[in-house]
């Protein structure tokens, strides 16, 4: 079966917005998509 995990980070007022992550597992054939509020994507 798909996974899909969704998470919303706001911060309102903010100039910009820095994620950092730490060490991942992400599966082979595994994607992960970050989104904004316009639906532009950064992969």
């Amino acid at each position: 079966g798909d996974w899909v995990w969704r998470v919303k980070i706001q911060s309102p007022g903010a100039l910009s917005l820095s994620l950092v992550w730490g060490e991942w597992w992400i599966p082979e054939g595994a994607e992960v998509w970050v989104y904004n509020e316009k639906a532009s994507v950064s992969r």
